[in-house]
């Protein structure tokens, strides 16, 4: 699989936790299954393939529907400027964690103890949202600029969907790095526009016959 495809996947993570982020916020809800695909995805450590890592390309479909929409906007309005917004920084925030070697120490360790308790609990549990969302809060909270998440007042000061809105911005950043580990930079949102479109339809047309074979 060429590079641009493996990034692709991730992007469409990228995009996917965005989206959570921003369903949270603004609905004070959120899709269980990518959901919990997001948390898996930042607990997977070692995976034998880009798509591994979150369990599948099926758990990513939410993620190449965002890519084509934004990629694919020829007009204003239909471009999602808040869900932009969280996905660069998302990608800035990976890129100055980077430099934090001590930071990226304790963000492993403390992972791998998140590791624990999803083996003995679910992966939505509370203690998993609770480790997760506090890694996040003691780490990443402190670089600079900081995300800052618009939405529902009612829902943002609601401490469970805090704590929800915490983990998905972890797994933003967690595929944000992997999207840079598989050759993804910035210039790939001007210059490869069509490749990610094509690459993102790909995958949902074979979804889409897999899960509906003729008979």
């Amino acid at each position: 699989m060429k590079n641009i495809e493996h990034s692709t996947i991730a992007l469409a993570g990228l995009f996917q936790s965005a989206y959570l982020v921003k369903q949270i916020a603004k609905q004070g809800m959120v899709d269980q299954s990518y959901f919990e695909t997001a948390i898996a995805s930042i607990l997977k450590l070692d995976a034998p393939s880009t798509a591994d890592v979150y369990g599948g390309v099926t758990n990513v479909q939410q993620g190449f529907r965002l890519l084509i929409k934004q990629f694919g906007a020829e007009e204003e309005q239909t471009f999602d400027h808040e869900l932009m917004r969280y996905v660069l920084n998302m990608v800035v925030l990976e890129r100055k964690l980077q430099k934090d070697k001590t930071m990226l120490s304790v963000i492993g360790n403390r992972v791998r103890e998140a590791i624990s308790y999803a083996e003995h609990n679910h992966l939505s549990h509370e203690h998993v949202l609770d480790s997760l969302a506090n890694l996040y809060l003691d780490t990443m909270s402190n670089l600079t600029p900081r995300i800052q998440v618009t939405g529902e007042r009612r829902f943002l000061e609601n401490e469970i969907n805090a704590k929800k809105i915490r983990v998905m911005l972890l797994a933003g950043v967690r595929s944000a790095a992997l999207w840079r580990q598989k050759g993804g930079s910035k210039w790939q949102f001007v210059f490869s526009r069509k490749k990610i479109i094509n690459i993102a339809k790909c995958h949902l047309e074979s979804l889409y016959v897999t899960e509906n074979p003729v008979r």
